[in-house]
């Protein structure tokens, strides 16, 4: 039984065993608001939908900032001065005909070592929503007419809409790279891959590897939001998660199963989901934070929360109590959006970065590895930070990208995020920089201590259950807690709690075994919390 705490404050973070070769964990706070996208030209950009950062299109040394402005359909670039000055200048910018939504990418499909800027957009019917402007080689030298288009996979509505987690990479064990496209506009269409297949841009092969399409039912109507890919079971294949919007929303897996080969694992509707689980519009994080050999998948939610992914060797068991939990709650209608794993404090300890769109806040997850126990469902092996808050409430970011974007190293971390709302005077992009020497203008970073409001008992998960199944409960203050499950005619079957508690979130596992250890008989049972005077209890279905 774990309870889930957060931290007052990176000041406040006792570190109780030394994790990662003996770093020292540098202060999270020290980031200060640096760069915006309208800084000495007016606002440029008023409503960044994506942003990307770290490219450097044309090889001169100096990094490059992406965004796609959804109110002008226009893609800016901007390239900073290279010398850790936080200056940025804009160097190319593009409408892209037809809606706001998008993705941006930077690749060498052609594999000839001229980096390529690569965006698909909302094209009208007829406008090929893929277009490729590849460096002539000369200094900022993209050109403004496509080296190639393409029209990627449509929906039914011959709509083409992306979400901004969709990605570049290579998927499978051949040579090219493949674009895993997430789509949101619903009518039957979420994933597409595909590759430039020969190579080159003089008479251009593309390749639909796999698509997943639905033409009738519940399915038909999802629109995927949150994503992320990675080999999420350990077997060297990668795979793609995929969240459609809703709280939950459905969620979706696939695989690679050899070379330009995928296929579906399962999809879960909404009421297959835990109850704790509301949904993800943010990209999935797969990573392995605490360099066990083994990935994870963290999830940003919609709530506040922030899941994990653990230990899963068959995919279809991700939401299974085994390997899904909530690790901590952060704070309430956060929508989390984007998602970067980093260490732009350069402590050597990762951290995750989100985006808050309906809390206008910055965040980072770091691993700290506090017990040392190296077990990632623990949160009290996570620090917790806001790396920085707008107090206006209005700037509701949508994504982020980080890197070291001006050349002054990585102790000087730095973070792009992009901001979504239809009215705002300010620049439409912010960069966030760390800062290890001074705190002058810092922005300060606490979290005030999330307590909940009221006694809560959710509804357990898996439901119905067979070995395992996990119960949670809130309690707004400290209580004599008793959690006890009872047969259909009021005996009781087994006692899971009996002791004081304090003010927190509690999870509970029963694995379907009485007080004398046996196992109970299928059926459906009564789990009921007492707290002081309050009295809750909800139905579970144990399965044979």
């Amino acid at each position: 039984m774990n309870k889930v705490r957060l931290l007052l404050a990176a000041a406040i973070l006792i570190i109780t065993a030394v994790p990662l070769s003996a770093q020292i964990d540098k202060p999270n706070e020290k980031f200060q608001r640096v760069w915006d996208g309208g800084t000495g030209w007016g606002k440029t950009i008023s409503r960044a939908w994506e942003v990307e950062a770290g490219w450097d299109l044309d090889l001169d040394g100096k990094k490059e900032i992406a965004a796609f402005d959804a109110d002008k359909t226009t893609l800016f670039i901007w390239e900073s001065h290279g010398n850790g000055d936080n200056k940025y200048d804009l160097i190319w910018k593009r409408v892209m005909a037809g809606g706001s939504e998008r993705s941006i990418f930077s690749g060498d499909l052609d594999n000839d070592g001229n980096p390529e800027l690569i965006v698909i957009h909302e094209a009208e019917t007829g406008d090929p929503g893929l277009k490729v402007f590849e460096w002539d080689g000369t200094d900022n030298g993209i050109p403004q007419i496509p080296t190639a288009m393409y029209d990627p996979p449509r929906n039914q509505n011959n709509s083409l809409e992306l979400e901004n987690t969709s990605r570049l990479l290579n998927m499978d064990s051949d040579p090219e790279p493949e674009f895993v496209l997430t789509y949101r506009g619903q009518n039957g269409l979420y994933l597409a891959i595909l590759s430039l297949e020969n190579q080159t841009f003089q008479n251009p092969s593309w390749k639909v590897e796999f698509q997943e399409r639905s033409t009738e039912g519940a399915a038909f109507t999802d629109r995927i939001h949150g994503a992320g890919v990675g080999d999420i079971n350990n077997d060297g294949a990668m795979d793609v998660l995929c969240s459609s919007e809703g709280e939950p929303g459905s969620f979706y897996v696939f695989t690679n199963t050899g070379e330009d080969t995928y296929k579906k694992v399962r999809r879960w509707a909404p009421t297959e989901l835990p109850a704790i689980y509301s949904g993800c519009q943010s990209t999935i994080l797969i990573t392995d934070i605490n360099q066990d050999g083994r990935n994870e998948g963290f999830i940003f939610g919609q709530d506040g929360f922030i899941y994990v992914i653990h230990d899963v060797t068959d995919l279809t068991t991700l939401f299974d109590a085994d390997h899904f939990i909530d690790l901590v709650f952060l704070f309430e209608d956060a929508n989390f959006r984007g998602g970067q794993v980093g260490d732009l404090d350069g402590d050597g300890y990762p951290d995750l970065y989100a985006a808050g769109n309906a809390s206008n806040t910055i965040v980072d997850l770091e691993w700290l590895n506090s017990t040392g126990d190296n077990d990632v469902t623990n949160p009290d092996n996570y620090g917790y930070y806001v790396i920085y808050k707008d107090e206006t409430d209005k700037l509701e970011y949508t994504t982020c990208a980080i890197g070291d974007l001006d050349g002054d190293g990585m102790n000087h971390g730095d973070l792009v995020a992009s901001i979504s709302p239809a009215v705002s005077t300010d620049a439409g992009i912010f960069l966030f920089e760390y800062d290890p020497v001074t705190e002058v203008n810092a922005i300060p970073i606490t979290i005030p201590e999330v307590m909940p409001e009221d006694f809560a008992l959710q509804q357990n998960y898996p439901n119905p259950f067979n070995p395992q199944t996990m119960i949670v409960y809130d309690l707004p203050k400290g209580s004599y807690v008793d959690l006890s499950i009872f047969n259909l005619q009021g005996q009781k079957v087994a006692t899971l709690v009996q002791e004081h508690q304090g003010i927190g979130r509690y999870r509970v596992a029963w694995s379907g075994k009485d007080d004398q250890g046996q196992n109970v008989a299928a059926g459906v049972y009564l789990y009921c919390l007492t707290a002081g005077r309050t009295v809750l209890s909800k139905k579970m279905i144990f399965m044979p």
